[in-house]
């Protein structure tokens, strides 16, 4: 699993640089959410304390967004595919994330 050094980040999260650290470390407190894209190029919301499960770790993902609580990290997924499939009208998820992330999403 891959993380993106700079995250998407919800509103409510304020210490961003000590949240980015226990993530990496796997130490992420429970009520945080993290915003990935599969190797199918698929958006998924996953709680924190599942990103170091066997399932996630074996699975090429890509980290690109937290959020604190499962309301605001779908409503960080709701305004991503607004943005990608009215606003801005990308071709799939791939194409958002080369274009307003800066890198491939998986």
């Amino acid at each position: 699993m891959r993380i993106k050094s700079e995250l998407l980040w919800g509103e409510s999260i304020q210490d961003k640089s000590k949240i980015y650290d226990l993530l990496q470390a796997g130490k992420l407190p429970s009520g945080y959410f993290l915003l990935l894209c599969t190797e199918e190029g698929q958006l998924e919301i996953v709680s924190a304390k599942m990103h170091i499960n066997k399932y996630y770790l074996s699975r090429e993902c890509f980290v690109f967004g937290i959020a604190r609580g499962k309301k605001e990290a779908y409503s960080m997924i709701e305004n991503i595919m607004h943005q990608i499939f009215v606003e801005h009208k990308y071709e799939s998820v791939e194409a958002f994330a080369g274009e307003v992330l800066g890198e491939p999403v998986c």
